[in-house]
């Protein structure tokens, strides 16, 4: 057979006709199969000259003429004429232009041939104007316009040496310039089309369907609507498609999987995988979503002027950053730039380095690792703009490839991205291309649609594409996501490339493409219809994204009297449709929850107020914050979060109470200057002086507050108020044989004798201390003692013990009854109105319970009782451990687990 040429649709396609063959030949007795030449139709049109223009060469040739066209050039492409030229947007412009052009080109047209044709003849002019001055830039390179060079490959095609006949098999949609092509050639062509001999009117002579024939054709699908199948996820779709095959029984060399929907790829490897059957994508998986692309994406954020702190913090964290630093895996780096960015909030590096080198010597030291990383970072930048951004990003990727790098695709992603870098290294060399953001644009661009093989050991079963499922021969065929839009293709509607247009340039339209499409399902159903045989189409109400949706058009074509029965079963309810599915999905998965070794068992560790808060609201946040460490890292963070703005205005505060010549003063404009002075050095020196606009707007609002507060501190000294101490850090002191560790804020004491201590509180509306402390039990926590009552018998519960644990300090400490010092928030809101002391008297009756409350947390701490978790109470306070288990604990903790924390060990 090697005197034939065999024409197949996809590359694919002939590695099946190749492996056909093969098993043929070794399954006779005849000897020897010499294999026939199997190409695809692109093979007749392909250039192989070595000076054609690469898809770089041409992108760079054509952004660099769309900035030089002169003004009303091309007004009828590009209206705007305060359009700024810069090389972003000459690529975006240049990218619709060369797939229109080669559209055209595979049309076997010129430009000038469809102005002739078109009813905006103005416009097609000045793209082949643009054309050709493309071309003539690249002919100064010594380079072909790729369009122009498939026209004359076409022109000029052959059939090899010693091949006497040439066959098209199963080739539904040729492009016009293949059948150009294979219309000059001086061999015998045979068309072989699948399909039965009374349809042979149906097709052309080169086998393409004939669309008024074939875009309303009745499809019979083998067992009609019980063929198809419904679900409302595409999870629940790939796990439908698994179930029918293993209920079948059929060897997995019987079935076949058609990937219509691509969005389902993922849900139908992971379904198959479940089931014991791995799935193989001939077509391979696709880089763009590698993490090298992304760190490359990284990279193209930080050219530039102002390179972003945030962007610098994720790329130095990247394993390729690691990879190529040596720094192997560095959490502590990680940990640093996270805390930095919680603290200084910078936006540029610039900036971060700034605040580092403005810290106390004793601070920065905990900066050791992120101070030289940005400065490393920072001098890179300016080397790789200064000496040649390609050149030093293929010098840097390379770097990864004398290591143990793995890119998660066997290598092939490192390839992809060097050979994209290398082709630009020499258009920067050539002085075609300049500046890091252009760079990284264009190997984006050039890597796009890349794509690595997958291994192909021990695969069951391929996942292949709607046009190679012609030359699938399995009795069992699954069709996967028949969704309209997938098939028939959707192309959108072409703004050089009208419907109309189309026709007359004999390109593909939508009637094309329903005809074509029609009659693939057509034949498929067909060869299925037997004994042991089957096709099932599958179709889902969402993507993996949520998006709804559709039934193919094609799913509708049946037999009128059908049709009606066919919509009610398409778009009917899914049986797994009840329920809303959301994008997290707990499935099978659980909560590694390490269980550590309870550091409050010894009875030595002490407690503070916020603690204990914790504890009241939900024991299990309790042990994952206090025991395990968790905390959340906000990286996306552009603001002072709740806790810094307290802490900023309470460091003014401190060092307002500890000046003894302004802390008395009943002079309110003399206290708000001062304290308004303090803000603007403290601000300056934990921000800089350049600090970002959301900090800038946080500390003008930190200016007002503090202007209300010096009116009712003025007040309040003459009344009679006196500060007696701020920020009395209490370490260890003994509450009821309970060590304690805790800051309080400020103690007042009147000149009757009377004391005061004074929590400061900077939300944005004012708090009552005794709702925040006593609230109505509704029995959804875990009581620690008994009960209190209200004057109506309402049972009354703590879920909070701050104050009473600070009235009875400064009880002790100083001499006094409780009774005689009155606990108070000092609200400094977001308004006048919400400014202001809010006291709260606590009787003796509260002390004591509150004192009960205590112990009994306590030892259950020291129990290691951190089970079961408060979902509502957590409601109360700022959640920041909910995100890892949307519907709840009780659903994500493993049973041992739970059994540990929930003391069961301990009463053993």
């Amino acid at each position: 057979m090697d005197e034939t040429v065999v024409v197949v649709p996809t590359a694919n396609s002939g590695r099946r006709l190749r492996q056909a063959l093969a098993e043929r030949a070794a399954s006779g007795s005849s000897g020897a199969l010499f294999p026939p030449r199997v190409v695809t139709p692109e093979s007749f049109f392909r250039p192989t000259a070595p000076n054609v223009a690469t898809r770089g060469e041409l992108l760079v040739a054509w952004a660099n003429v769309l900035r030089s066209v002169p003004d009303g050039a091309a007004d009828t492409l590009f209206p705007e004429t305060d359009t700024k030229r810069t090389f972003a947007w000459a690529m975006r412009a240049a990218k619709p232009l060369v797939t229109t052009c080669e559209a055209v080109a595979e049309a076997d047209h010129d430009l000038a041939e469809v102005a002739e044709l078109s009813d905006e003849p103005q416009r097609w002019q000045q793209l082949a104007a643009l054309e050709q001055a493309v071309a003539d830039y690249l002919a100064e390179r010594g380079k072909l316009l790729p369009s122009t060079a498939k026209r004359e490959t076409a022109r000029a095609a052959v059939v090899p040496d010693g091949v006497t006949h040439m066959v098209i098999a199963g080739v539904a949609d040729p492009v016009p310039l293949a059948v150009r092509a294979w219309s000059a050639l001086s061999v015998p062509v045979h068309v072989l089309v699948h399909a039965s001999e009374s349809l042979a009117d149906h097709f052309d002579v080169w086998g393409r369907p004939v669309a008024d024939l074939w875009k309303s054709r009745v499809i019979d699908l083998p067992g009609g609507n019980a063929s198809i199948s419904l679900s409302a996820s595409a999870e629940a779709t790939a796990a439908a498609m698994v179930s029918d095959f293993a209920e079948s029984g059929a060897a997995s060399d019987q079935c076949a999987v058609g990937i219509c929907d691509g969005d389902l790829t993922i849900s139908v490897r992971d379904q198959l995988a479940a089931g014991g059957w791995r799935g193989f994508d001939p077509n391979g998986r696709p880089i763009a979503a590698s993490g090298l692309v992304a760190w490359l994406g990284l990279w193209r954020e930080l050219f530039g002027p102002r390179p972003s702190f945030d962007m610098a913090s994720v790329l130095l964290k990247a394993p390729e950053s690691l990879a190529v630093t040596g720094r192997g895996v560095s959490c502590s780096l990680g940990r640093q730039l996270d805390k930095l960015h919680e603290q200084a909030i910078p936006d540029t590096v610039g900036r971060a380095l700034s605040v580092l080198h403005q810290m106390p010597d004793e601070m920065a030291e905990r900066f050791d690792l992120a101070q030289p990383a940005l400065s490393a970072l920072r001098d890179q930048l300016a080397e790789l703009n200064r000496k040649g951004t390609a050149a030093g990003m293929l010098k840097l990727v390379e770097s990864l490839t004398a290591g143990s790098y793995d890119d998660g695709h066997d290598g092939g992603a490192l390839e992809a991205v060097l050979g994209a870098l290398d082709e630009c290294a020499a258009l920067e060399a050539n002085g075609e291309l300049s500046g890091g953001r252009e760079l990284m644009d264009l190997v984006t661009e050039l890597i796009r649609s890349a794509r690595v093989p997958d291994a192909s050991d021990d695969v069951v079963i391929d996942l292949q594409g709607w046009l190679e499922l012609g030359y699938e021969s399995a009795p069992h065929l699954a069709l996967v996501g028949m969704h309209e839009g997938c098939v028939p293709e959707n192309l959108n509607e072409d703004a050089f490339l009208p419907e109309s247009l189309r026709r007359k340039l004999g390109l593909r339209d939508r009637d094309q493409r329903m005809a074509r499409d029609g009659y693939l399902l057509s034949a498929m159903a067909a060869s299925r219809s037997g004994e042991g045989r089957s096709l099932r189409c599958y179709l889902s109400k969402t993507a993996p994204n949520g998006d709804p949706r559709t039934p193919s058009r094609l799913m509708m074509r049946c037999a009128d009297h059908e049709l009606a029965e066919r919509v009610r079963h398409c778009f009917a309810e899914a049986a797994d449709e009840g329920k809303v599915i959301p994008e997290w999905q707990r499935g099978d998965w659980l909560l590694n929850v390490p269980l550590l070794e309870n550091p409050y068992a010894d009875g030595t560790r002490g407690f503070s107020p916020s603690a204990l808060r914790g504890y009241l609201s939900c024991p299990f946040r309790f042990y994952l914050e206090r025991v395990v460490k968790m905390s959340r890292a906000e990286a996306a963070k552009r603001e002072l979060d709740a806790g810094q703005f307290g802490t900023l205005v309470h460091e003014v505060l401190e060092d307002f109470g500890r000046e003894p010549a302004i802390r008395d003063s009943v002079d309110a404009e003399e206290i708000a200057a001062w304290l308004v002075a303090r803000l603007d050095a403290i601000a300056q020196r934990n921000y800089s002086e350049a600090m970002t606009l959301p900090v800038m707007v946080q500390v003008a609002s930190a200016r007002e507050r503090l202007r209300s507060f010096a009116t009712i501190q003025a007040e309040q000294r003459e009344a009679g108020w006196q500060i007696v101490d701020v920020e009395v850090r209490v370490k260890d002191w003994a509450l009821d044989g309970v060590p304690i560790n805790m800051t309080i804020d400020r103690i007042d004491r009147n000149s009757d004798g009377a004391y005061r201590v004074v929590d400061y509180k900077t939300s944005a509306k004012a708090k009552k201390p005794e709702g925040v402390h006593v609230a109505k039990s509704k029995g959804e926590r875990v009581a620690m003692a008994d009960l209190m009552e209200d004057e109506k018998g309402t049972p009354l519960e703590w879920q909070d013990l701050q104050l009473p644990m600070y009235v009875a300090y400064v009880a002790k400490t100083q001499g006094v009854s409780s009774v005689d010092v009155t606990a108070a928030y000092c609200n400094l809101g977001d308004s006048e109105s919400s400014t202001g002391f809010e006291e709260w008297p606590i009787s003796l009756e509260q002390m004591q319970s509150a004192m009960e409350w205590m112990q009994g947390a306590v030892a259950r701490i020291r129990q290691g009782v951190f089970w079961p978790p408060s979902e509502a109470a957590a409601k109360l306070h700022y959640d920041e451990f909910g995100a890892l288990a949307p519907d709840g604990f009780e659903n994500a903790v493993p049973a041992a687990v739970v059994a540990a924390l929930s003391g069961e060990e301990v009463a053993r």
